[in-house]
């Protein structure tokens, strides 16, 4: 989710923005679903992301100009 966040904030195109914007709609609302799963089972899930996880982030994060212009390779 913080990816697409980063990606709709940085896209170079419209098409780019939008398809952020669906990846953040489907994964915040499949998050939802787990915290709720989880809960009920008596599990408690992690509120951050992992070091492993937060370093690609955090490098994309200091880039300034527009990384995402498609959304196919």
């Amino acid at each position: 989710v913080q990816l697409s966040e980063l990606a709709r904030k940085q896209a170079g195109s419209a098409e780019v923005r939008e398809f952020a914007e669906r990846m953040i709609a489907d994964h915040s609302k499949a998050n939802a679903e787990l915290m709720a799963i989880a809960k009920q089972k008596g599990m408690t899930l992690p509120k951050e992301l992992s070091t492993e996880h937060r370093a690609p982030l955090q490098s994309l994060q200091s880039k300034n100009d527009l990384l995402y212009t498609s959304p196919n390779p």
